[in-house]
């Protein structure tokens, strides 16, 4: 074999060699780098939908915020004129307690829960204008919720005594005459949605709503009003409403027997 062979087989297996890395890299590298590539693709686009998930959350906290100032400012101007707050239509804030001691899952609880919470805000006509983390175990939920329009600090009360009277009708299958179809709506929601559970019970204001289940196995759902003083004791002992419905009642009765009559009618 001459030189010139030599040389050729040397260059022919060279490119054969060559020849081998680019088959090996069109199949095996590239592929993974386009993979890659579609990979961080969509990488970035997942972080592109979280930003603007982000954006809209801080968003809606921003407009949130700049209504309540508009709210607290209603409210401070009318304090400074001196007038009467009770009688001058303003946006009107609620608290809500809801607690459903029951051994469900928490997600089953949590939908109990938020359809209880769509039948009270519907009923009375409400917005969630604050609200706190739940605790799970049981379901223990907290949240602020606002009038939609700005009414009176009577209407308020009347809402909720409207509310009271619904509940206690509805419980005791009785006709509600002086509710319309959408209130009617909104305690059928209500009543449905807490008839699987066991005991709950609800803080809307100044109502509060329970079912409980005796002895047995008979439910019973009702309603009554909340006297200032009990509404006072109840901001300083929330914990209360996480026992059953039947001790709550039996330490609001104690606490009623601790105040003196006269102090106790003129808080009603």
């Amino acid at each position: 074999m001459d030189d010139y062979e030599s040389l050729f087989l040397i260059y022919a297996g060279m490119m054969f060699v060559i020849l081998l890395i680019v088959l090996f890299s069109t199949r095996y590298y590239f592929p993974k780098r386009l993979l890659h590539s579609a990979e961080i693709e969509i990488q970035e686009r997942i972080k592109i939908q979280e930003l603007c998930a982000a954006i809209g959350t801080f968003k809606e906290s921003f407009l949130k915020l700049e209504e309540n100032q508009k709210i607290q400012h209603a409210y401070l101007s009318a304090i400074s004129l001196g007038l009467d707050t009770q009688k001058m239509p303003l946006i009107r804030f609620i608290p809500v307690r809801i607690y459903i001691q029951d051994a469900g899952a928490a997600e089953g609880l949590k939908s109990i829960a938020n359809e209880t919470k769509i039948g009270i805000l519907n009923f009375l006509d409400l917005s969630i204008a604050d609200e706190f983390p739940a605790e799970t175990g049981s379901w223990w939920e907290r949240f602020v919720a606002k009038t939609n329009t700005a009414i009176t600090q009577p209407e308020v009360n009347e809402r909720l005594q409207k509310l009271e009277r619904a509940i206690e009708l509805k419980g005791l299958n009785l006709p509600q005459s002086e509710i319309d179809k959408n209130e009617a709506n909104a305690i059928s929601t209500i009543i449905t949605a807490i008839q699987d559970v066991t005991s709950v019970t609800v803080q809307s204001g100044t109502i509060l709503l329970f079912k409980l289940t005796d002895k047995e196995g008979k439910t019973h759902i009702h309603a009554r009003t909340l006297s200032q003083l009990e509404m006072i004791y109840l901001e300083k002992n929330q914990h209360i409403l996480k026992e059953q419905p039947g001790d709550v009642l039996k330490q609001l009765a104690e606490f009623n027997r601790m105040i003196p009559d006269k102090n106790h009618q003129d808080s009603r």
